[in-house]
């Protein structure tokens, strides 16, 4: 029924406070336990907690950082306070921080349980008071708003037939006596996630019947705006608009204007009123309600267009535009070079991640990032499409909150240390180690930068233990075996006239020629180039 957070770093607290908790019989069916700040957070984000249980006394994020990210991140969530230091200023940060009570270590029984019992109440309490704004919520979504939603959803699906549906068009307001432009507009719900989970008690279709009537409530006089959620993705409200056709000369660009102006009011609004993070893109108007559909997507194609590496810098996401911003000499819908070149990286990343290397998996995402946003350009759509592409790898691919390029980096970098836990996993239950597996790589991957801590992180081995146990089955170390490897290689391709001493060096990883020059003289006593004129002939005898 409820969730709770125990964060302490101590084991014997954390036990004796499993052990002392009255759980069943309070409702309270998941116990989380985490050892410090970071840790805890992982846990909010992944799971729903009502009762965070927090120790002020750890290394790394101390219990008063982790209130304060409480109250700022998850509003929703109960804190009691723990700690073996009877000192003010962690009882002024309780306070600060509105948590529920402040307890004294040694904890005990009584203390406890009688804590849990007024967290249980007032989450109760909560409870009683979001089903009743629940039920306020579906009642509102009955009859005619419910009825004009439908009809508007097979208008953007291509699926109603007005010649036979006129009737049905005059009730909901969508023809009369005069004519009306009517215009789609698509409104992307950024941290939609947060919100619901921090606000709205994890009900989506609550958090949707919010939006929709702020969508209502914000339009301006003399135009009527109407929105619902797309059930295709929960992430968008449908919002038409209607403005009275009273003069044909310039209607159109009056609703252009009005819209604009409507959604410089609402997106602010959304964001003061629920913290909610929204763009918004809308297309042209029309007096044929066909059309809507077209509008509509002019609309969506407009957002899941507009700039990633640009959102965020107004607080409230950005302002909406009939046009979003394109990269010059990019088509609309085009792939960029760089996303498919991110791609490419990506498969490499997991072969790196595979083969046991996770800091050269990490450097490899961290140079695919840096070379994407040198262009300036992400489309939001892309960048949705690459980080679900790369959180598939690891098989917990979802539609998450997307609000600015940090996140979205953030993201792609919990997927690689993902994709690296899971590799060493594999590795933990398959075959057993042998010394020839480091040989095996190396043999496989001489042309790359190969590290000593690549092998001590796979398996699980000193960094000592590892070389001397090479040296001891092949006669030389790690190091000297890749530099005999590669200067073994270099002679093989020396011997191919058409290629030049630049290409050789790239592909055996040097990324200096004077540097492999300088490596192949001291191993071999003459110059590569020497080599080719006639010295590979003394040294191959």
């Amino acid at each position: 029924m409820y969730s709770v957070l125990i964060l302490d770093d101590e084991e014997p607290l954390r036990e004796a406070i499993r052990i002392l908790g009255s759980w069943d019989m309070l409702g309270i069916t998941h116990i989380y336990e985490a050892t410090d700040g970071e840790e805890g957070l992982a846990l909010l984000r992944e799971h729903r907690i009502d009762l965070a249980m927090i120790d002020m006394k750890m290394p790394g994020m101390d219990g008063s950082e982790f209130l304060r990210r409480l109250e700022k991140d998850y509003p929703d969530v109960l804190s009691v306070v723990i700690s073996g230091y009877n000192d003010f200023e962690y009882t002024r940060q309780a306070i600060r921080s509105h948590a529920l009570d402040y307890l004294l270590k040694p904890v005990n029984r009584h203390s406890l349980n009688d804590v849990l019992q007024r967290a249980v109440e007032e989450l109760n309490l909560r409870r009683k008071k979001a089903e009743e704004l629940l039920r306020r919520g579906r009642t509102l979504n009955v009859s005619l708003p419910k009825l004009r939603e439908n009809v508007y959803l097979s208008i953007v699906r291509r699926s109603f037939n007005e010649s036979r549906e006129a009737d049905t068009l005059a009730m909901i307001g969508a023809s009369g006596e005069s004519p009306k432009l009517h215009a789609g507009v698509s409104l992307r719900l950024l941290n939609l996630d947060r919100v619901r989970r921090g606000r709205f008690y994890g009900d989506t279709g609550l958090l949707h019947a919010a939006i929709a009537n702020v969508i209502q409530d914000c339009a301006p006089e003399g135009m009527d705006c109407f929105g619902f959620a797309d059930p295709a993705s929960h992430r968008e409200m449908i919002v038409v608009c209607h403005l009275p056709n009273v003069s044909d000369n310039g209607a159109e660009e009056q609703l252009e204007y009005r819209i604009e102006s409507y959604l410089r009011k609402l997106l602010p609004t959304l964001d003061r009123l629920f913290g909610l993070r929204t763009i918004a893109g809308y297309g042209a108007g029309s007096t044929v309600i066909a059309e809507l559909a077209d509008s509509y997507e002019q609309a969506r194609r407009t957002v899941g267009e507009m700039n990633l590496l640009k959102l965020g810098e107004l607080g409230y996401g950005i302002v909406a535009a009939k046009v979003c911003e394109a990269r010059p000499g990019i088509g609309t819908g085009a792939t960029l070079p760089e996303s498919i070149a991110f791609a490419a990286a990506w498969a490499r990343v997991a072969a790196a991640a595979q083969s046991g290397a996770p800091a050269q998996a990490q450097r490899i995402a961290e140079d695919a990032i840096v070379e994407l946003k040198a262009g300036g350009y992400l489309a939001l759509e892309e960048a949705q499409r690459l980080l679900f592409e790369t959180e598939a790898t690891n098989g917990d691919a979802e539609e998450g909150d997307l609000v600015d390029a940090s996140q979205w980096e953030r993201r792609i970098t919990e997927a690689v240390e993902q994709c690296c836990r899971r590799a060493r996993q594999a590795d933990r239950t398959g075959a057993s180690f042998h010394i020839s597996d480091i040989r095996a790589y190396i043999d496989r991957h001489y042309f790359e930068e190969i590290k000593i801590s690549m092998f001590t992180e796979k398996y699980f081995l000193s960094r000592e233990y590892l070389m001397k146990l090479f040296k001891q089955e092949y006669g030389v170390g790690i190091h000297e075996y890749m530099q005999k490897l590669r200067m073994e290689k270099a002679r093989v391709l020396l011997g191919e006239e058409t290629l030049k001493i630049q290409e050789i060096s790239d592909m055996l990883g040097y990324n200096d020629k004077n540097y492999f020059s300088k490596a192949f003289r001291n191993y071999y006593g003459v110059s590569p180039s020497e080599y080719r004129s006639g010295a590979g002939e003394r040294i191959n005898g």
